[in-house]
């Protein structure tokens, strides 16, 4: 579509690489349950939210993206409705489907579009940050980070070349 949504509503960014997800996952299994700094004292079940404990905004990496790949930014909304257009066309078949990374996930961006106003509480990543230091080790997501995604992405997604 060569275009890019404005925001992402109010989705925090908060994208854990994969590796790094891997790796905390280790951590927080493996680890020592009496290690003084993961203890909590408690015999109730902890909870561990591998999320990015640094929160990122959309709109600058939107930018870096749109740089990257020489997409042009419009409105989520109108971003929405050119994705709806373009896969009613009815000379869109199975495989122009395909061809169309967001058309998988058109419901989810309609919701978004559709729920200004909506908050999604953060996830408390203390436990997790305890027991993981990739975890803890991890910086926001910004744009040099979002390129090296756009890269692997490309292996699939051939607009996406970098």
């Amino acid at each position: 579509m060569k275009v890019l949504p404005d925001s992402i509503g109010s989705i925090p960014v908060d994208w854990v690489p994969i590796d790094i997800a891997a790796r905390s996952i280790v951590q927080i299994a493996c680890g020592k349950r009496n290690d003084r700094l993961a203890s909590t004292g408690s015999n109730h079940a902890e909870v561990f939210h591998i999320t990015n404990p640094h929160i990122s905004h959309w709109e600058p990496l939107a930018q870096g993206i749109s740089q990257a790949c020489s997409c042009k930014i419009i409105p989520l909304k109108e971003w929405v409705q050119n994705l709806k257009n373009r896969l009613s066309d009815p000379r869109m078949d199975e495989w122009g489907v395909r061809e169309i990374p967001a058309a998988t996930l058109l419901g989810f961006f309609s919701s978004v579009a559709d729920s200004e106003g909506w908050v999604r509480p953060p996830a408390d990543t203390t436990n997790a940050q305890k027991r993981s230091a990739a975890l803890r080790a991890l910086g926001p997501v910004d744009v040099s980070m979002m390129k090296v995604w756009l890269r692997q992405w490309g292996d699939w997604i051939p607009e996406l070349r970098v």
